[in-house]
């Protein structure tokens, strides 16, 4: 028996094997019976099981397993750190099994890195094989490759401290107490320095999980140390690319180029970059990490091809890229291998994937099969046109593109006296004689002021990746100014009636494909396949260079032709276009545009003085349940001569010294016959009459000063208007041959007729309505809305209505008594305002069943049974729409009326009432009573269904303000998609509009999730909610995770506190101080909009604030010596100055240098909790700028940019809402019924199988989401 117990060799805690043999032998000696023996065998048995239960409290299985414990690799006795007085190495693991390297053993840890495995790292972590393979690794190459491939996933799971230590410090990290840390530093060096680089390359699935993660992890490691991107040009990190010459560079950024486009490898330049640094005098000795990727580079080329030449050719090239590497990995660390700019992990990743997988390195996209495309019959090159003009002497275009480039000269001409010159009309001529025998046809802006051989390759390179696209009008590029500012041109364009507009869209771009984005515009300089240019030129006039792209842009939306491409290539030198377009009478004439806004500050406009553009009889069709007919459209010119004529009438009015009672100036549309807008003698068009009404005998009024197109002299006489001194005129009675006079506007666009009409009226009953936000037209109070102008009858005409039975209710200050006639009840109370809202909580529980409640506003200044019935002819009117609530137009106290019917936007932490357009209202005036609309609020009197106010009551929670509790009313029907709310053309309510008395109380806000709320233009609200004690930025990164925009005054602060930042900063030194943005605000400046404001669902900015010199923040509190004293000294200092809190950040960078080498050369602080900002000194100017949120201009790095875009957001234009944007897949729903919630995603094509061609991206249809429009508007105006 103790024989058998030997092999088990299972320890028991404080008693030794030799112990267990003599107690054995001594129970043998005795033992005389089988009862005996039987009675030991089961003692035996039970310690054996004791021993087994003793053997696993050895190892506790998680963080001291057998494999780590016993492994005599850590020393004599195993790993020291398992061990004390009572578990020793001699006891546990005397009959420890060696380990061996085995096929089991490799699979096993496959089992945990293999992607699809539901194992996480903890689990791997904690299992004997992550420590077994480490005893096995010299058995075979496969467990060598399993045994790296391990420690490079645990590598990735250090924390940033411990994995700065592996990569800077491995001789301290092989003493490390962590027994994780040697492991990972000895794996390195058998990856690098002990294997063949081919061999570790080509042993699947190890090399291309190895490399993947490497290099994700590479991306990681920058984006946390060096989170702006920039190299330690003080402390000289990455060392290894110190030596790097401006042809290094330059070979560098070459590569970067084409792998982030998946270009062909330029082969021919890369043995050139050998052989001349081979070849000079004496010879250049290359960097050691430009040698690695030249070799690398060929390396991909070859394995792209086929047969074994191609593997074998790729073979020699790694070996070689191996040779070279291990030389740099003798002398150094591993830190520059993960932040060099050299991309040698990414290509050891590629080339690891396309041997793993036996084909070329796949990428996020499918390319464009450029080989078959270069192969046609005469060569891709030669179908290409290159037209350009006004760029100086020559257009450099390299030899081996064999493109037919042409230099234009500008074609002069004398147009209007005035001698121009065009280089599009030229261009035009040509493409029409001879773009037949191109495929592509390049047209370079006349405003380029610079074109090198690179815009020519990048241009060039842009065809390739785009040739199969099919959904494609034109082909355009970033732009940069000579100014330096970058141009983003991807725009909106709109046509409406005679008006032309671009803007921004609100998130950059509506869609994408490959690596350009979509949009309605693009460049200037632009890429057009010939047929489809050739079809666009049919219908142009190119004959002005400032105009020609708009109006390419113009005829490809009127012909509905597929978006422009904006493609992510280095930006081209040119001005932007729309900076300098014009509007031409031509343009105006041919397509009908009077007014374009090229961009939020420029906008033009053109009447053609004189002409008559039909484009004002253009219409558009209403909501089926809005007004039935068609509404005129003014055109842009016929508003401005409306606006001038009306603002010289009311001048004159408000500017009269004397006003006499009886004199009423009334301006009323034109109501004799349609349409509407008439055509008077002359082919003028007139928009309406002012008509001056006037007691008989009354000669106080004097004359305004108008602009006539006619007036026969009787006429100006009897009405007043003179060509001499007013102190000559009388009132003269009207001739019966006196026609009206016709006062034009200044544009030649529209005139209003002028009448005189004699009238005893009393002007006290005058109605004013207020239009183009404080132009005043004056009603006739007889004008009932009966029958004008051969209109129809009214609907709402009266009889017996004795199927409805009414409930008024009222609290106000004025004394109402039901009505005289007829059998209506009621609850009316006089009493103060703010009781109201409790009143009608009381008093409706009262109401009788089935009964319409007519609630009266508490603003009503007076009311009579007139009103009343009115209200009862619209319950009937709402009752046959199927509609719950109705209204009256309104007039106040200072006989201003009022159309009230709105649409209420209740969108993105705003409540915003909409107001009718100008033709709305010129329709309403012209109109016939009966006529209604259906809106989502109407007058503050209202007329309910039965039940439908209980309701409404019972949700709303304002108390003491029933001018809020009218607002919620209208939000709880629009939210609850009930009936909608109709207005109807009858006299108005005597009452004040209830939005003018409207505020957003704490707990309005707060049930509705509403900062700001605009009621009218002039009342205009704001409500932040409280976080109740959240930190600001936690609750902002809690709403975007649940796909819910931050809040509006959230951002409207970090907006703010932003460009304060920058402001500080760059007042400091204006010459050498910039400001630079890094991360996902370089993504938002450069695409994303950021002009106009931050996305809806960031949650945080990224700054750093740069000198070109010596950096002022740098040399503060100079005097401590220690980090933790400096760094707080400067963060204090920091706190004072910019007047927010301000706090040291988490990065070992800067305090690794400072405690290495007291080199203060970075420093990293968190300001106002959302800022992450970086100082940095002696960083050259950065060539391009940005304006960040309308006023900040932040400089940028084009390369810099190219590695966020490809590199860290895996070409960036899918729009991502959640956690740290880069990592976090999108969220996929809004997780609340939430006013703030971010739309989906819309794919352009329906199709399953196109979807697949294109990612799937977001966009706005409006700046509500966003703190601000492009024009600054907070409440961004529907037409935008």
């Amino acid at each position: 028996l103790a024989q058998v117990l030997q092999p088990l060799a299972v320890p028991i805690p404080g008693v030794s094997i030799m112990e267990v043999r003599q107690v054995v032998t001594a129970w043998l000696a005795r033992a005389r019976s089988a009862f005996v023996w039987l009675v030991l065998l089961l003692i035996l048995l039970c310690g054996s099981a004791s021993a087994q239960t003793a053997f696993q409290e050895c190892f506790d299985g998680s963080l001291f397993p057998a494999s780590l414990c016993c492994d005599i690799e850590f020393g004599p006795k195993g790993f020291d750190r398992c061990w004390d007085q009572e578990f020793t190495y001699e006891h546990c693991c005397s009959v420890a099994p060696p380990p061996s390297c085995s096929v089991s053993l490799c699979e096993e840890v496959w089992s945990f890195l293999d992607p699809s495995s539901s194992h996480s790292f903890r689990d791997f972590w904690r299992s004997d094989v992550f420590y077994a393979v480490r005893r096995a690794r010299k058995g075979s190459i496969n467990c060598t490759m399993a045994y790296i491939a391990s420690r490079a996933l645990a590598f990735t799971k250090l924390p940033w401290e411990a994995q700065w230590e592996v990569l800077h410090s491995p001789a301290k990290a092989l003493l490390s107490d962590n027994f994780q840390l040697p492991s990972i530093v000895q794996a390195l060096r058998e990856m690098i320095g002990e294997v063949s680089l081919w061999t570790v390359l080509s042993s699947p699935p190890w090399s291309s999980f190895i490399f993947q993660r490497l290099h994700g992890h590479k991306n990681k490691l920058g984006y946390s140390f060096l989170s702006d991107g920039m190299p330690m040009l003080d402390g000289k990190l990455p060392f290894s690319d110190i030596r790097d010459k401006p042809e290094d560079v330059d070979a560098r950024t070459s590569m970067q180029y084409v792998l982030n486009r998946k270009l062909p490898i330029p082969t021919a330049n890369l043995q050139a970059y050998l052989e001349k640094a081979a070849n000079s005098v004496p010879p250049t000795e290359l960097p050691p990490f430009s040698l690695v990727c030249v070799h690398l580079m060929l390396a991909v080329s070859a394995v792209r091809g086929d047969g074994n030449d191609a593997v074998s050719a790729a073979q020699h090239s790694v070996e070689l890229a191996g040779k070279h590497l291990r030389a740099w990995a003798f002398r150094h660390d591993y830190g520059d291998l993960f932040f060099t700019h050299w991309p040698v992990l990414r290509l050891l990743a590629l080339i690891a994937m396309a041997l793993a997988e036996g084909r070329p390195p796949s990428l996020p996209w499918t390319p464009s099969p450029w080989r078959a495309v270069a192969n046609e019959e005469g060569g891709y090159a030669r179908r290409v046109l290159l037209l350009a003009c006004n760029v100086g002497s020559r257009v450099e275009v390299p030899s081996e593109f064999r493109w037919d480039a042409r230099l234009v000269h500008p074609r002069h001409s004398s147009r209007h006296g005035a001698l121009t010159s065009s280089c599009v009309a030229e261009y035009a001529a040509i493409v029409q004689a001879h773009a037949a025998r191109y495929a592509w046809v390049v047209l370079v802006s006349p405003y380029t002021w610079e074109w090198t051989r690179q815009h020519s390759t990048v241009v060039h390179d842009s065809i390739l990746l785009v040739a199969n696209e099919t959904a494609m009008t034109a082909l355009g590029f970033p732009t940069v100014g000579k100014s330096g500012m970058l141009s983003w041109p991807a725009r909106r364009l709109v046509r409406r009636g005679s008006k032309l507009w671009y803007s921004p869209y609100p998130t950059g771009y509506p869609g994408a494909t490959s690596i350009c984005a979509r949009g309605d515009s693009t460049s200037g300089t632009r890429v057009y396949r010939s047929e489809t240019l050739l079809g666009l030129l049919k219908h142009a006039s190119a004959d002005s260079d400032a105009t020609f792209f708009v109006e390419l842009d113009l005829l490809a939306l009127q012909l509905s032709v597929e978006s422009a491409l904006t493609c992510m290539i280095p930006p081209l030198h040119e001005e932007d276009y729309l900076e300098l377009a014009e509007l031409p009478d031509e343009f105006v004439h041919r397509h009908g545009v009077e007014s374009a806004e090229f961009s939020p500050k420029r906008h033009l406009i053109n009447c053609m003085h004189g002409s008559s553009l039909r484009s004002s009889s253009a219409s558009r069709d209403t909501e089926e349940d809005g007004l039935s007919s068609e509404l005129p459209w003014l055109s842009s010119c016929q508003e401005a001569d409306v606006v001038q004529l009306l603002k010289m009438f009311v001048t004159f009015e408000q500017s009269r010294s004397v006003i006499d009672s009886n004199v009423i100036a009334v301006i009323v549309p034109t109501l004799e016959g349609d349409p509407s807008i008439t055509s008077g003698d002359g082919g003028v068009t007139v928009l309406g009459a002012i008509e001056f009404r006037k007691s008989p005998g009354d000669t106080s009024a004097q004359a305004p000063s108008l602009p006539w197109r006619e007036a026969p002299s009787a006429c100006r006489e009897a009405l007043l208007f003179h060509d001499s001194a007013p102190s000559s005129s009388k009132l003269v009675e009207p001739k019966a041959t006196c026609r009206a006079s016709l006062a034009c506007g200044g544009r030649g666009a529209g005139c209003l007729e002028v009448r005189l009409h004699l009238t005893d009226s009393d002007t006290s009953d005058v109605v004013r309505v207020l239009l183009w936000g404080t132009l005043v037209w004056t009603l006739d109070p007889r004008h009932k809305w009966s029958k004008q102008g051969g209109r129809k009858e009214s609907n709402l005409a009266p009889g017996d209505r004795g199927d409805i039975k009414l409930w008024l209710l009222y609290c106000g200050p004025l004394d109402l008594a039901l009505p005289r006639a007829g059998s209506a009840s009621g609850h009316l109370v006089r009493g103060p305002i703010e009781e109201c809202p409790e009143v009608w909580r009381q008093a409706i529980k009262a109401a009788p069943v089935g009964a319409w409640t007519v609630l009266v506003s508490p603003f009503t200044w007076q009311w009579d049974d007139g009103q009343f019935d009115a209200m009862a002819e619209v319950a009937y009117e709402v009752r046959a729409r199927g509609g719950d609530v109705g209204g009256l137009p309104v007039v106040s106290r200072e006989r201003i009326w009022q159309w009230p019917a709105a649409s209420v936007t209740h969108r993105f932490w705003r409540l915003s009432y909409g107001e009718p357009s100008i033709e709305q209202q010129l329709a309403l005036l012209r109109g016939a009573a009966g006529q209604c609309e259906a809106s989502d609020s109407t007058s503050g009197t209202r007329v309910y269904a039965p039940g439908v106010l209980k309701r409404l009551l019972a949700a709303g929670r304002s108390r003491s303000d029933p001018a809020t509790l009218l607002v919620e009313f209208d939000v709880l029907a629009s939210r609850a998609g009930t009936g909608r709310a109709w207005t109807c053309l009858a006299p108005p309510l005597q009452e004040e509009h209830f939005l003018d008395q409207a505020k957003l109380p704490v707990q309005v806000s707060e049930q509705y999730q509403i900062e700001a709320a605009r009621y009218t233009p002039a009342n205009v609200q704001q409500q932040c909610l409280t976080t109740n004690g959240t930190n600001p930025w936690a609750l902002a990164h809690q709403l975007s995770d649940r796909r819910i925009a931050t809040r509006l005054c959230y951002r409207q602060k970090i907006e703010a506190q932003f460009c304060t930042i920058a402001a500080w900063w760059k007042n400091l030194d204006a010459e050498s101080h910039f400001v630079s943005v890094k991360q996902g605000t370089l993504l938002t400046a450069m695409i994303r909009g950021g002009e106009v404001a931050m996305m809806p669902w960031d949650n945080d900015l990224e700054l750093s604030l740069y000198s070109t010199g010596s950096h002022l923040v740098l040399q503060w509190c100079s005097w401590h010596l220690e980090w933790e004293a400096r760094s707080r000294c400067i963060a204090e200092r920091l706190q004072s100055e910019l007047g927010l809190q301000t706090k040291v950040a988490s990065d070992p960078v800067p305090e690794w240098l400072y405690k290495e080498r007291l080199v203060l050369a970075k420093l990293k602080v968190e300001v106002a909790g959302v800022f992450d900002v970086n100082f940095q000194a002696w960083v050259p100017m950065m060539p391009i700028s940005v304006t960040m949120f309308g006023k900040a201009k932040v400089r940028v790095s084009w390369p810099l940019w190219e590695h966020l875009f490809f590199e860290i957001f895996k070409v960036g234009w899918v729009k991502k809402v959640g956690t740290s944007g880069n990592i976090a897949s999108a969220v996929e729903s809004c997780s609340s019924d939430h006013n703030a919630c971010i739309p989906l995603c819309a794919h352009r094509s329906a199709e399953p199988a196109d979807r697949t061609k294109s990612p799937c991206i977001l966009e706005f249809d409006d700046f509500l989401a966003h703190t601000r429009d492009p024009y600054g508007n907070a409440f961004p105006p529907a037409s935008q």
